[in-house]
């Protein structure tokens, strides 16, 4: 069952971005970089394993544009 949330975040992650392909790379790193710090890991309502794949997704994709979103606060 965690796996499969965990997965769900994941998919979820990677399909917006993929939706966001036409953004320019520096829009693209400002929208998800909000998007991780905004995340509510204390709201009641979210699913802790599947954000942490979401978070994990975006973290993937910006780590492959630069290593430093791999070590860094974003």
């Amino acid at each position: 069952e965690e796996l499969i949330e965990t997965n769900a975040g994941y998919i979820r992650g990677y399909n917006q971005m993929l939706a966001d392909m036409d953004l320019t790379e520096d829009d693209f790193v400002d929208k998800y970089s909000k998007i991780i710090r905004g995340l509510d890991l204390e709201n009641p309502n979210e699913n802790i394993d599947e954000l942490c794949g979401y978070n994990n997704a975006i973290v993937n994709i910006l780590s492959l544009l630069d290593e430093k979103y791999l070590y860094e606060d974003i």
